[in-house]
């Protein structure tokens, strides 16, 4: 181990996969010093963490190292954070609670984030007795302190907390209802660690006449001026049958008195979310009972004295519940604002949680991007000062679309706007490893997904766990027999997400292996992954007389199949994969990474209502009788099947098409170094997957540009491609004094 001082500058390579982030930087040296470490033929590469994609990010680095004359030994390379984190922050039958409903969130003056919610003392129901209870974080959401009770509500219903910072104070305000009839305030001016005891303020925000009266829900707003502007709602009457109207009260000297606001005279609009926008004027979105499946907006000009009649907003699917708007960031010089809307955006069951950008302040929205594809209900949002969004939701684990059983626990959804703004495509991956081998899963046990988008799986009549595919590292798999043992992965009449349009793409791939389903046809046939219903479209994996066949229908049921050449049912571990590629107009089958067909896509939609399942088919015929231990399913197309192991990792994934793609620099001089190797047999295993064909080409010719002697070609000489991974590459060079590295 020795010391090395040096001038640098500082290249930073970033690589986005499956919503995680892998960073490397790279110091600076010369060109003289890059050239001796190659004939060293080593690279020291140290990682804050391990990660399978260290490989071919070393495979670029070299080449960037040499082009930009930079230093192998100062690599440093780690794992960022994932692009979508969920944490569920209240769970059902905790804390001393039933349940929670009801989520609001704020950020305080110092950064601290608060979390209220309803907590239900005996049973969930709206007029339950209930606490406004509370959980804070000063770490940005990585931990959180104890539940507290903000208002203890005893044997009434004390909830819907409305809290609003005062920027000028610091005071968090808490504006919360009792028994859909009156209004209290607490107030924190240490960070929510104590509260006041509430004040009554009904008479000064409720008219007499209103028989039903509510806050919020979720969190209220300051103004540019300093007034607190609380969303409210009230009918004329108690019954749920009287048309309500959405409104605000509010309170210009810091919460120290209140007073009623304006009335959106349109009936039927309900609960209310506020923003202020750039000239000054307010914008509301609001919940409404009509019949149609979209939210209403109105505007105020005065600061919520009076306000426009309401407006339907197209834009905005919506099931008739609450939805949260708040600013990621307000318009500035050289980028535009903002505008975040959040909401189940089905338009009949309360689920698939999404956020809707706007940057014209709320006149057009973005497509919404989907944060949970299962049940979803009330949500709240808050930006903290790193411009993360904290979207705090109420969710379920059931299958069942428009289940009452939404409010199973109020989770954190964490991302930033390159989440909302990138196209990263959805990727949900289970990989069956919560048990050990030897273990069952209960009926109701929820196999997890590891793609980010936590929508877990239901193991039906309790396949066993047993000892993975060793290819994947030592993990577990599931065990089906031919009997009803299945997974219910998604239901599609609760979640859209499967449901494909003409012009949909999709990549499905798994690991399995078997020795049974060697005849009979497709009567003896085993359903590995199967989607849709019989009579209806629908597609499937199978394995059918020894081999894989895939088919499918569409809406039109128009029908396609194809089937393997290979033997599959021979004890071992297969990689099946199915691509539907919309711009092609194919369907694609591959086992083991090889192609092995292809057949015509259909112009029609995949639309019909079923799930997707592993073990069956929707009907519950076609028992699979053999493993399972991987299965993801990704809206768009996949090069990674098509190449193997080309970096070499042990894992096929998506750097194996970024050594696929990168063309040789020079290889001709490399080349000569090895007179007579012309064709990929002569080369061998190159790529290290277990096959001789022409991949190993491939990664052969990349083998030529990690370790090129000759002068470093033009920029243009290198391709840097990855179907489905983002590679940023950014060069920020900066001079340093002399400093002090440790090289190993």
């Amino acid at each position: 181990m020795s010391n090395r001082t040096s001038n640098y500058g500082k290249i930073e390579l970033i690589l986005v996969e499956n919503s995680r982030i892998l960073t490397a930087e790279l110091g600076h040296s010369t060109r003289a010093t890059c050239g001796a470490s190659r004939q060293e033929g080593r690279w020291p590469l140290r990682t804050g963490s391990s990660t399978k994609s260290a490989p071919i990010l070393r495979s670029i680095l070299v080449f960037l190292g040499c082009f930009f004359a930079v230093d192998r030994s100062f690599i440093d390379v780690a794992w960022a954070e994932p692009a979508l984190i969920q944490t569920d922050l209240f769970t059902q039958w905790t804390d001393g609670y039933a349940g929670y409903r009801v989520p609001a969130m704020v950020v305080t003056n110092s950064g601290a984030l608060l979390a209220f919610a309803d907590g239900k003392k005996t049973y969930v129901s709206d007029l339950s007795p209930t606490d406004v209870v509370l959980k804070r974080s000063f770490d940005n959401g990585k931990t959180w302190d104890a539940l507290q009770v903000v208002a203890d509500g005893g044997n009434q219903y004390f909830g819907s907390a409305t809290p609003v910072v005062d920027r000028q104070t610091g005071d968090i305000i808490v504006p919360f209802l009792v028994d859909n009839w009156s209004v209290y305030v607490t107030r924190s001016s240490d960070n929510g660690s104590t509260w006041s005891t509430p004040v009554d303020i009904t008479t000064s925000v409720k008219d007499p006449n209103w028989q039903y009266y509510a806050t919020g829900p979720g969190h209220a707003i300051q103004l540019d001026s300093g007034r607190l502007l609380i969303p409210s709602v009230h009918r004329f009457e108690y019954n749920t049958f009287d048309p309500s109207y959405s409104g605000v009260f509010y309170s210009d000297d810091h919460g120290a008195t209140w007073q009623a606001g304006g009335t959106v005279n349109t009936p039927g609009t309900n609960e209310a979310q506020i923003a202020q926008l750039s000239n000054g004027s307010l914008y509301m979105n609001m919940r409404t009972k009509s019949q149609d499946p979209y939210r209403w907006s109105s505007s105020s000009t005065d600061g919520g004295l009076t306000w426009t009649p309401a407006q339907q907003n197209t834009q905005l699917l919506d099931p008739s519940v609450h939805g949260s708007l708040e600013w990621l960031n307000r318009p500035s010089a050289g980028e535009p604002g903002r505008l975040l809307f959040a909401n189940p955006t089905d338009p009949v069951y309360r689920q698939e949680m999404s956020v809707h950008m706007s940057y014209d302040e709320g006149a057009n929205w973005s497509k919404a991007k989907t944060v949970y594809f299962g049940p979803s209900a009330y949500s709240d949002m808050a930006v903290t000062s790193d411009q993360t969004v904290n979207l705090l939701y109420e969710r379920a684990r059931t299958n069942t679309p428009g289940s009452k059983n939404l409010y199973q626990t109020i989770t954190l959804a964490q991302f930033d706007k390159n989440f909302l703004e990138g196209n990263v495509p959805y990727n949900l991956r289970w990989d069956f490893n919560e048990q050990a081998s030897g273990e069952a899963p209960a009926d109701d046990a929820y196999i997890r997904d590891k793609g980010g988008w936590d929508l877990h799986a239901q193991a039906i009549d309790s396949p066993t766990y047993i000892a993975g595919d060793p290819r994947n590292g030592a993990g577990s798999a599931l065990r089906f027999t031919s009997g009803p043992d299945h997974l219910l992965l998604a239901r599609t009449d609760s979640t859209s997400f499967f449901r494909q349009t003409a012009d949909s793409s999709f990549t499905l791939e798994t690991d399995f292996r078997t020795t049974d389903h060697g005849s009979g046809g497709q009567d003896g046939a085993g359903f590995i992954a199967s989607w849709g219903r019989n009579g209806l479209s629908n597609w499937w994996l199978a394995v059918q007389d020894g081999k894989l066949r895939f088919f499918a229908a569409d809406d039109n049921y128009t029908t396609g199949e194809l089937f393997s050449t290979v033997t599959v049912n021979d004890g071992n571990w297969h990689r099946a994969a199915v691509i539907r590629d919309a711009n092609e107009h194919v369907f694609k089958l591959f086992v083991d990474n090889a192609l092995v067909g292809m057949v015509p896509d259909f112009t029609g939609a995949y639309s019909s209502d079923g799930g997707l399942m592993v073990g069956q088919f929707g009907n519950g015929a076609y028992q699979f009788s053999g493993d399972v231990d991987y299965l993801q399913f990704i809206d768009s197309i996949l090069s990674q099947v098509l190449l193997g192991d080309m970096n070499g990792d042990g894992t096929v994934n998506n750097f194996d098409a970024l050594a696929f793609e990168m063309a040789a620099a020079n290889p001709s001089e490399y080349l000569a170094q090895f007179p007579g190797l012309t064709d990929y047999e002569q080369r061998g295993d190159f790529n290290r997957d277990g096959l001789f064909n022409n991949f190993d080409v491939s990664d052969f010719e990349l083998n030529a540009v990690v370790n090129f002697s000759s002068p470093v070609p033009e920029p243009g000489a290198f391709v840097l491609m990855a179907v489905g991974t983002v590679i940023v590459v950014g060069i920020a060079a900066r001079r340093k004094s002399t400093s002090s590295r440790v090289r190993d």
